[in-house]
């Protein structure tokens, strides 16, 4: 019985390991990192008074080390406010430095094992940087889901899940270890950003259901840098 049990147990969990990670391409890990999202606007406009929206975002990744290039490789999935709502509140004109800000603070977050070693020095002769490319799908939905857990507080959680297609947003860092400060840091530069391939979806923004209601709307694109 105890081992009947425990095979039960085994079997359960394998389930849920794969529903979690059914979306993960082989080869890939998935991970998730938290940053804060804060930009500065006129209240009311015009008036030279600013203040600061404040939206704290956690991000779904997968991430593999790709070997033959030196080069670390990240999708993002999918991503949701903490701070329910914040996202939605976000103006339209914003969400360039949205989408640039996700793909750096994503990039600068990915650890071990997706990245096997130190970066090179900035100076080594040989090689003196790694490539860090992040890519994010160009279209997304917004999907509006009761929580797993009935404890939960909201009762509901929305997350932004990107949408399958061949269009993507995508971003290139050299990334390399700057030993000439007294501080060894990590410097990363931006090498390319754009978008690769035409969206196929709608580019409005969709109307937003009720809080506490489940639906998902159509997927529509959102700006590249």
């Amino acid at each position: 019985m105890k081992l009947l049990a425990i095979a039960i147990l085994a079997f359960t969990l394998g389930i849920i390991t794969q529903t979690v990670y059914a979306g993960c391409p082989s080869g890939y890990k998935a991970d998730s990192t938290t940053f804060t999202f804060v930009y500065s606007y006129e209240v009311p406009p015009g008036s030279g008074v600013k203040v600061d929206f404040i939206c704290e975002v956690k991000v779904r990744y997968y991430c593999k080390w790709n070997y033959t290039l030196n080069k670390l490789e990240i999708i993002i999935d999918n991503f949701e406010g903490v701070n329910s709502g914040c996202l939605e509140a976000i103006p339209p004109s914003i969400w360039p430095l949205f989408m640039d800000e996700m793909h750096l603070k994503t990039a600068s977050s990915v650890t071990s094992p997706c990245i096997p070693a130190l970066y090179p020095p900035c100076d080594e002769q040989n090689i003196n940087h790694y490539d860090v490319q992040i890519s994010s799908k160009a279209c997304v939905k917004i999907i509006n889901r009761r929580a797993k857990d009935p404890k939960t507080i909201p009762q509901y959680t929305r997350i932004w899940e990107f949408c399958p297609g061949s269009a993507e947003c995508a971003t290139t860092y050299q990334v390399c270890y700057d030993y000439s400060v007294t501080l060894p840091a990590i410097r990363r530069t931006k090498v390319f950003q754009s978008m690769i391939g035409i969206p196929d979806c709608q580019t409005e923004f969709p109307d937003i259901g009720e809080y506490t209601e489940e639906w998902e709307t159509p997927c529509f694109a959102l700006p590249c840098p």
